[in-house]
C-alpha cells in the first residue's frame, strides 16, 4: 500500500509537470499566432507583434540560409531594432495560405536599410528560394523593393527577413499582399509620387527662366535651392537603384548634398531678403553659418556616425534659426509681405524637426509598423514650401515695381526741376563768361591779373560742373540722341590741343596728344564730349608728370585712349568710380572733385554703344580707353575747320537782351558782320546772312509765322535756337540746329566755321546747301 501510494503521488506529479508544459507552450503560441492569408485585396503587416515575436538579432558568422531554428533566440525584441547595437535583424513569421491565389508579393520599405534578404520555407522545412534585391527578380517602387513568391493554397510556410542598417534606419514596413493587390498599390504611389516630381520640376525651370528674363538673382537661387533639396529626396528613393543600380547604403556624397542643400538656401533666403555688408548683425550671422555649414562638410569624413548626425542636426538648426529671425526682423523693418516668406520656411522646418526627433528621441514601441509615406509626403512638403514662396517673391515683386514707379515719378520731377531752375543759372553764368572774355584785355595790373585768374579758374569750375550737372539730367531723363557719322579723330585732337594745352601747362603738366589719321564711325560733339571730360578728369587728378592722348588699332576698331601718370585708382574703386552716388575716396580728398564728369562718360559711353574700359595702377597712373568703330571709306568725314569769318554775316533775334548784346560781343571778336532784329517783320529782311541765332522765347514768334517765313528766308541759312529746357522743342518752319544755353565760346565758334564752310560750298557749287538736320541736341 506505501508504494501504490507513492506511485499515485509520482503520477500526480509528472501530470502536473505536462499540464504546466501544454500551458507554458500555448502562451508562447498566443504570442506569435500564425498569419492566416484569407483575402487578397489586403496588405499584410508581417512587423507585427502580433504575427512574430519580433525582430531577432542575427547570430554572427550565420548565414540566413543556414538557419535552422529560432528557439534559443529571445522570445520577442520589439519593432524598433537598434543598429547601433547590431547591424542585422530577423524577422520570423509563420504563414498559411487559405485563399486560392497562390502568387504574392512581399515588399519591404527602403529608409536606411541595404539589400533585404528574404527566406521562405515550406512545411517541410526544405528551402524554397532566397531573394536579394540585388538580383533581377526584385521589382522597384516609390517606397522600397518587392519580390514575387509562390505560396500554394492550403500549405504553411515560414517567412524569414533580414535587414541589414548602418547605425539608423527608419522603422521597417513589411507586408505581404497578392499580386494584384501590389499591381494596384505600386500604380497608385508611384502616380503621385511621380506627380509631385513635375510638379517641382517644373517650377524649378519656371524660376530659371524668371532668372534669365528679369536678371533676378534671387529667381536663381530659389531654383538652385529646390533642385538640390529635389535631388537630396530623390537620393533617399527608388531612383538610385534604378539608374544607377545603387544600394540603399549612404557615402560621403549624401553629406556633400546635403551640405549643398543647405547653402543654397541660405544664399536663397540672403537674396530674398537682400541681406549684404550694410546689413550688420544679420549678414555676419549669415556668413557664420555658411562657414559652420562648410566646417562641418570638411570634417565629416572622420567624424564617428553618430557625432556627424548631432553636428548636420544642430548645422539645420542653426540654418533655421538664421532664416526665421532674419525674416521677423525684416518684416519689422520693411514689410508685411515677408510675413508670407515666413511662412514658406514652415514645411521645411517641421520637417526637419520631425526627423531630428526621430533620430535622437526614444520611442515607445507598437504593435505593428504601418506604411510611412513619408517619401511622398516630403515632396508636397516641398512643393508647398516653393508655392508659398513664389507667392511671397509675387508680392516683393511687385513692392519693388511700386517703388521703381516712385523712384522714376521723384527723378522726372528733379528733371523737370532741374530744367525749369536752370535758366536762372545759366543766363548769368554765360553773361559772366562772355564779360570776362571782354574785360580781359583791360587788366593791365600784375596783382589785378592775378585776381582776374582767379576769378577766371573759378567761373571755368562753376561752368564746367553745371554743364556736367545739366548733361547728366539730359543722359538720366533720355532725352539726348546720338547723331552717328563719319569723325575724323585728327580734328577732335586739334580742339582739344587748343582748349586743354594752356591748362595743362598752369598745372605743369606736359600734354601730349599723338597724331591719328583715323576715321571712326560716332557722334562728333558727343564723342569730343567724352574725351574732353576724360581730359579734365587726368589734368585734375594728375600733380606731376603727363597727360598722354592717342589712338590704337584694333582690327576694325579704334581704341582712342587717355593715359595719365597720377596717384592712380585702388581696384575697389575701378567698380564705383562711374556711379555718381556712389563716391570714391580719391574723389571725395581733391578739391573741386565731384565725379559727374565720369559718370557721364559712363552713359555717353553706353548711349554711343563705345565700350569703356579702365586700367590703373596706385602710385603709377591710369589708363582710360573708348572703343569706336571704324567708318567705311565712303562716308563723307565730319572735320573742323577754321575759315576766315570776315565775309559772314550773322543774325540775331533775341528776347533776352543781355544774352543778345553777350553774343554780339563775341561775334564782333571773331571779325563776323553782326545785324539785330526784334521782330520777324526784319528777320525776314536778312536773307542773306549765313547764320541765324534765336533764343527759345523768340522761336515762339517764328513758329506763329507758319511757313511764311521758311518761304522768304533762303535754304542756304545756318539757324541756330539756344534753349534753356532739358526736353527739345518741336521745329516745324525751319531747318536748324539745337544748343542748349549757357553757350560756350567754343561752341559759338564751331557754329560759326560750320556756317562758313556751308556757305563757302553754296557759292562754289552755285547751288543749295542742306541745312544741319533738324532738332539735333548737342551741349
Amino acid at each position: 500500500m506505501p508504494g501504490l501510494k507513492a506511485t499515485r503521488i509520482m503520477l500526480l506529479r509528472t501530470l502536473s509537470l505536462l499540464l504546466a508544459g501544454l500551458f507554458l507552450l500555448s502562451a508562447q503560441q498566443v504570442q506569435a499566432d500564425t498569419l492566416s492569408l484569407t483575402r487578397t485585396d489586403f496588405r499584410y503587416p508581417l512587423a507585427s507583434l502580433d504575427y512574430s515575436a519580433g525582430f531577432i538579432p542575427a547570430k554572427d558568422g550565420v548565414a540566413l540560409q543556414d538557419i535552422q531554428t529560432l528557439s534559443d533566440s529571445p522570445s520577442e525584441f520589439g519593432l524598433n531594432p537598434d543598429f547601433r547595437k547590431h547591424s542585422r535583424y530577423w524577422l520570423h513569421t509563420q504563414i498559411v495560405n487559405n485563399t486560392s491565389d497562390s502568387h504574392w508579393v512581399l515588399h519591404v520599405s527602403n529608409f536606411g536599410f541595404e539589400q533585404p534578404t528574404i527566406l521562405v520555407r515550406g512545411e517541410n522545412e526544405q528551402h524554397i528560394e532566397i531573394l536579394q534585391n540585388a538580383n533581377l527578380n526584385a521589382d522597384i517602387n516609390t517606397l522600397g523593393r518587392a519580390v514575387d513568391i509562390q505560396l500554394i493554397p492550403g500549405k504553411e510556410y515560414t517567412v524569414i527577413v533580414e535587414l541589414t542598417a548602418y547605425k539608423k534606419a527608419w522603422d521597417p514596413y513589411i507586408a505581404l499582399m497578392s499580386k494584384q493587390e501590389y499591381r494596384i498599390w505600386k500604380a497608385t504611389t508611384d502616380l503621385i509620387y511621380k506627380t509631385a516630381i513635375g510638379i517641382i520640376i517644373g517650377m524649378i525651370i519656371l524660376a530659371l527662366i524668371c532668372w534669365l528674363l528679369m536678371a533676378e538673382a534671387t529667381f536663381l537661387w530659389a531654383g538652385v535651392s529646390s533642385l538640390l533639396l529635389l535631388l537630396y529626396y530623390l537620393d533617399r528613393s527608388s531612383l538610385p537603384a534604378i539608374f544607377l543600380n545603387s544600394s540603399y547604403e549612404k557615402n560621403q556624397l549624401l553629406w556633400i548634398l546635403v551640405s549643398c542643400t543647405i547653402l543654397s538656401s541660405l544664399a536663397f533666403a540672403a537674396s530674398f531678403l537682400q541681406i549684404n555688408r550694410q546689413s550688420g548683425f544679420w549678414y555676419r550671422a549669415f556668413a557664420f553659418t555658411g562657414g559652420a555649414t562648410l566646417l562641418v562638410l570638411v570634417l565629416s569624413p572622420i567624424l564617428p556616425f553618430i557625432l556627424k548626425l548631432s553636428l548636420y542636426a544642430l548645422n539645420y538648426l542653426l540654418l533655421w534659426t538664421v532664416i526665421l529671425g532674419s525674416g521677423i526682423a525684416k518684416v519689422r523693418a520693411a514689410g508685411r509681405y515677408y510675413i508670407m516668406y515666413i511662412i514658406g520656411w514652415m514645411p521645411l522646418v517641421l520637417s526637419a524637426l520631425e526627423v531630428i526627433v526621430f533620430i535622437f528621441l526614444s520611442r515607445d514601441s507598437e504593435r505593428e509598423v504601418k506604411a510611412s509615406y513619408q517619401m511622398i509626403e516630403s515632396l508636397y512638403i516641398q512643393i508647398s514650401h516653393m508655392m508659398i514662396h513664389a507667392v511671397a517673391l509675387i508680392l516683393r515683386v511687385r513692392a519693388l515695381r511700386q517703388q521703381k514707379i516712385q523712384a522714376e515719378i521723384d527723378n522726372q520731377a528733379k528733371s523737370r526741376f532741374i530744367a525749369q531752375s536752370s535758366h536762372d543759372l545759366r543766363q548769368p553764368l554765360y553773361s559772366m563768361r562772355l564779360y570776362l572774355d571782354s574785360l580781359k584785355p583791360y587788366i593791365c595790373d600784375k596783382e589785378a591779373l592775378s585776381l582776374f585768374d582767379g576769378l577766371n579758374k573759378n567761373h571755368r569750375q562753376l561752368e564746367e560742373s553745371f554743364s556736367s550737372i545739366l548733361d547728366l539730367n539730359k543722359l538720366e531723363a533720355g532725352v539726348l540722341t546720338a547723331d552717328k557719322k563719319a569723325v575724323a579723330i585728327s580734328s577732335i585732337f586739334s580742339r582739344l590741343q587748343y582748349d586743354f594745352q594752356i591748362q595743362a601747362k598752369n598745372k605743369g603738366l606736359k600734354l601730349s596728344i599723338h597724331p591719328c589719321s583715323a576715321t571712326v564711325y560716332s557722334d562728333p560733339v558727343l564723342l569730343e564730349r567724352m574725351l574732353r571730360n576724360l581730359i579734365a578728369n587726368a589734368i585734375k587728378y594728375t600733380d606731376s608728370g603727363r597727360v598722354i592722348i592717342g589712338c590704337r588699332r584694333r582690327q576694325n576698331h579704334i581704341s582712342i585712349q587717355v593715359l595719365d601718370s597720377g596717384s592712380g585708382i585702388a581696384p575697389h574703386e575701378q567698380k564705383i568710380i562711374f556711379d555718381l552716388y556712389q563716391r570714391s575716396e580719391s574723389v571725395l580728398e581733391k578739391p573741386g572733385g565731384t565725379g559727374i564728369g565720369l559718370s557721364v562718360v559712363k552713359h555717353l559711353s553706353e548711349l554711343l554703344g563705345h565700350p569703356l574700359a579702365l586700367d590703373s595702377v596706385v602710385g603709377k597712373g591710369s589708363r582710360f580707353s573708348i572703343t569706336v568703330p571704324c567708318a567705311n571709306s565712303d562716308e563723307e568725314v565730319a572735320t573742323t575747320l577754321f575759315p576766315d569769318h570776315s565775309e559772314i554775316q550773322a543774325t540775331l533775334f533775341f528776347k533776352d537782351k543781355e544774352l543778345q548784346e553777350a553774343t554780339q560781343q563775341h561775334l564782333h571778336n571773331w571779325g563776323v558782320r553782326v545785324y539785330s532784329v526784334n521782330n520777324t517783320e526784319q528777320l525776314a529782311n536778312h536773307n542773306s546772312a549765313a547764320l541765324i541765332i534765336f533764343d527759345q522765347a523768340a522761336l515762339a514768334d517764328i513758329t506763329a509765322t507758319g511757313d511764311l517765313l521758311t518761304q522768304q528766308l533762303s535754304e542756304n541759312i545756318t539757324a541756330c535756337v539756344l534753349t534753356e529746357s532739358a526736353s527739345r522743342p518741336t521745329l516745324t518752319v525751319c531747318h536748324c540746329q539745337i544748343l542748349s544755353a549757357p553757350l560756350l565760346p567754343t561752341q559759338l565758334r564751331a557754329l560759326v566755321n560750320y556756317a562758313s564752310r556751308e556757305s563757302a560750298k553754296a557759292d562754289t557749287r552755285g547751288t543749295t546747301t542742306t541745312p544741319l538736320r533738324p532738332n539735333k541736341t548737342v551741349n
